[in-house]
């Protein structure tokens, strides 16, 4: 969570684009000299219909502390920029309300550091990026006035905790959750009971490895791994069955005083799944976002045809892909290893956590999941790195999705039917 967003100067800004945008596991052409999706259709293939609408892109930087690209077809430029100032405004709710890292915690990226050290960090550290999430504790203070109106304003819409105040409250009582929040809760709990290698409540031990990636992104010759007293200790107060949700009276509470929350492994394709539904009961829609990594299709193109999308491959440097596809409904999420990391002695640690070894998780470097829910897929995107292929295979089954691995020594697996989806077995 953004820990207080300060003025940044053009070409800090420029870094900090260039930089997570490497970290993208989506083909979506981010780099500005790209106009078109790969495999979309020119003009000349173009329909009436489409022909009525217009092709616009917005690419920004902010909620949940990553980029986001958006690609709709409005009547016009105006609108568009209506729909995107909109679209932009729903994700900054969103990552306001799952906010986890205090300020006095844990700083989760170091865009967050000064600009003297955000450049001394882009230089030297081995770190690649930062956390899934920003934190907005105590931003209202550095934000320019227009900034700050908006974010009192989304405050206003609050109905309850977010997820950094549950974290903070929940263990002494029952604290009224935002609906949305306690919604994310009830839904992360069960998944969490339903598939091992998915936790939410795995907090503490995410945060002794977010710690020692924070301190490998400042000493890079001091970096060491949390030990395994820690961990095990840590891991006593990981049981998602001590979540306590009381649904009448929207409460959460934590059995256990030491519990602490997580959600960077499903926080924003709940999201983004959420949004996509709004737009889509507010009229039709024809657009195309990406934050971070979670794709999701909201309509279809105009003319009528399903989205043309790929998953790049994050060993090649000139946007090659390892697969492709038609997308035309529902979401394509990739989590990988190789976005954010730290060395120990030659030895990379990646971010992605195991609930059952309490380490980062082998031997995939990424894992693709094709779903009709965001959510869902960037859930099962996370968890199927505890799994071998055969059980993933399984739990995919179980899940109605598809699912396609890039493997250690470079090859792929895929689900036999992929990237289709069972509608009846995602609910």
């Amino acid at each position: 969570m953004i820990k207080g967003l300060k003025k940044i100067k053009p070409l800090q800004f420029l870094a900090r684009v260039v930089l997570i945008s490497f970290s993208f596991s989506l083909l979506l052409g981010l780099s500005a000299c790209v106009k078109r999706l790969p495999g979309e259709t020119s003009g000349l293939e173009q329909s009436q219909v489409e022909k009525s609408l217009k092709r616009f892109r917005r690419q920004f930087v902010g909620p949940f502390d990553t980029v986001t690209d958006l690609i709709a077809y409005t009547p016009s430029e105006e609108s568009f920029n209506a729909f995107a100032d909109d679209v932009h405004e729903r994700l900054q709710y969103y990552s306001d309300l799952f906010t986890i890292y205090d300020s006095e915690d844990l700083t989760a990226s170091k865009f967050h550091e000064s600009p003297e050290r955000q450049e001394e960090s882009m230089a030297k550290v081995t770190v690649s990026a930062p956390s899934v999430t920003a934190e907005l504790t105590h931003q209202e203070q550095s934000l320019n006035v227009g900034e700050q109106a908006a974010y009192a304003g989304r405050e206003e819409k609050r109905r309850g905790a977010n997820l950094r105040e549950i974290n903070a409250e929940a263990a002494e009582g029952p604290v009224l959750a935002d609906p949305e929040v306690f919604e994310l809760v009830r839904r992360g709990k069960e998944l969490s009971l339903r598939v091992n290698s998915f936790n939410v409540a795995l907090g503490p031990v995410t945060f002794l490895w977010h710690e020692a990636m924070e301190k490998a992104q400042m000493q890079r010759e001091k970096a060491s791994l949390p030990s395994e007293t820690e961990l095990k200790k840590a891991a006593a107060h990981c049981q998602p069955s001590d979540i306590i949700l009381d649904e009448e009276a929207g409460t959460v509470f934590f059995k256990d005083k030491d519990m602490r929350l997580d959600f960077g492994g499903f926080a924003k394709g709940y999201a983004v799944e959420r949004i996509a539904e709004e737009l889509s009961a507010s009229g039709e829609v024809h657009a195309l976002i990406s934050v971070g990594g979670n794709l999701r299709s909201i309509g279809s193109r105009p003319d009528g045809q399903p989205w043309q999308v790929g998953v790049l491959d994050p060993r090649g440097k000139n946007g090659e892909t390892l697969d492709h596809y038609a997308l035309e409904q529902g979401a394509l999420v990739t989590s990988g290893i190789y976005e954010r990391y730290f060395t120990v002695e030659g030895v990379r640690y990646h971010h992605i956590i195991d609930p059952v070894t309490l380490y980062p998780s082998k031997p995939y470097v990424s894992i693709s999941v094709s779903a009709l829910d965001s959510g869902l897929a960037d859930a099962l995107s996370t968890a199927l790195f505890g799994k071998s292929v055969d059980e993933g295979k399984k739990l995919a089954e179980s899940f109605g999705v598809s699912v396609l691995w890039l493997m250690a020594d470079g090859s792929i697996v895929k689900t036999e039917r992929w990237p289709a989806c069972d509608p009846q077995k995602q609910g």
